[in-house]
Parts: structure tokens; C-alpha cells; sequence
């Protein structure tokens, strides 16, 4: 019998993001994938009222898994401060790529049920060519930006150093195929813009 609870799948409940900063409320790795989970459906049930014609077969079944593992193998590795690992382009190209190669090890070492499909779903999660990986991106930041929404109303001061960086990285996807095909989504996403910038300026 493979006991999956003594598996690094279940380490998620136990990788805090945002280590390196004073937090009022820890977020696992698990809770903010089921958040980005969550988000990405919802976006995506949107994103189909404006596109009813343009629905592609498992969408949502592929966006779901998607949000899933996206972050999955942060069980064997922990959470990469944002600042570090893209700091530099080609130190993300080898950690992403070294990454796959652990976690596809981890997968096969411990006989995983659908290890090649949690593999599969976890490296492909973030494609920007289709609109399952277009909603996650959207929403893995969106994701981040409520919780650091709530940590600040909740009087956390020490975590508006982080809004620069998620700025910029949110208007780096500004460009996304979703936003212009839905009004209602990109209305969301220059609402969340407008509000992180009001917070820096506060």
C-alpha cells in the first residue's frame, strides 16, 4: 500500500510562502494553490461568457489540474523568494528545469498514483499559448495579490516591500490573449493594477 500521507505531497501544508518577511497569517503552499485553483475556474467560467463559441474540450477538467500541481514540487524543494529566482534568466531556466527533473524523480521513487500526469500538469500549468495556462497565471497572481491585500488591511506594514515586485510582474502579463477576449476579466486585472498602486502610495 503507498501511504501518500507520508509523501513530500504532503509537506504543502508545511512550505510558508513569503519566508522572507514578517507575516500575521502563514500561507502554505497547498492553501495558495487551492486559491489559485479557485480563482482560475472562476476566471474562466467569465472568460466562456464572452467566448461561448470558443470553448475548447476539457478546458476547465485541464485548468483545474493545472492549479493543482502547479506548485507541487515546492513540497521537495520549498518556496523560492520571488526576487531571487528571477533575478537572473537563466538561474530561473535552470531551477524550473532542475525542478522537473526532482520531482519527476521524487514521483517514480515513491510510485505516485498519475505521477506522469502530475508531472505533466505541473510543467505545463503556466503556458501563456493556451487559455488553460493563461488562467493560471492570472489567477496565481491574483492569488498573491489578495493575500498581500489582507495581510496590509490586517496591519501588516512590513509586507508592502513585496508590491514592487508584484507590480512589475503584473504588468508584465498584461499582454495576455484573455484580457482582450474578455472585457470582464480585464477589467479585473487593471482594477487589481489600479489598487496596487493606491497601496504603495498609502
Amino acid at each position: 500500500m503507498i501511504e501518500i500521507n507520508k509523501t513530500f505531497i504532503e509537506r504543502l501544508r508545511y512550505v510558508y510562502r513569503f519566508s522572507q518577511v514578517r507575516r500575521l497569517h502563514d500561507e502554505s503552499v497547498a492553501e495558495h494553490s487551492y486559491y489559485t485553483t479557485i480563482y482560475a475556474w472562476m476566471f474562466l467560467q467569465i472568460w466562456k461568457q464572452d467566448n461561448p463559441l470558443s470553448v475548447v474540450n476539457n478546458v476547465e477538467h485541464i485548468t483545474l489540474l493545472k492549479g493543482l500541481f502547479h506548485d507541487i514540487a515546492e513540497g521537495l524543494t520549498g518556496d523560492y523568494i520571488r526576487s531571487f529566482k528571477y533575478h537572473n534568466a537563466e538561474l530561473k531556466k535552470m531551477i524550473d528545469r532542475e525542478e522537473i527533473l526532482y520531482l519527476e524523480s521524487e514521483l517514480r521513487d515513491k510510485e505516485i498514483p498519475g505521477a506522469m500526469e502530475i508531472l505533466n500538469y505541473n510543467s505545463c500549468a503556466k503556458e501563456p499559448h493556451n487559455t488553460s495556462g493563461q488562467m493560471i497565471i492570472f489567477a496565481d497572481l491574483y492569488s498573491v495579490y489578495n493575500y498581500i491585500v489582507q495581510e496590509i488591511e490586517n496591519g501588516n506594514q512590513d509586507i508592502r516591500n513585496a508590491l514592487v515586485d508584484m507590480r512589475e510582474y503584473a504588468h508584465s502579463i498584461k499582454d495576455l490573449k484573455i484580457f482582450r477576449e474578455s472585457e470582464k476579466l480585464k477589467k479585473t486585472y487593471e482594477d487589481m493594477l489600479k489598487h496596487l498602486k493606491k497601496l504603495e502610495v498609502i
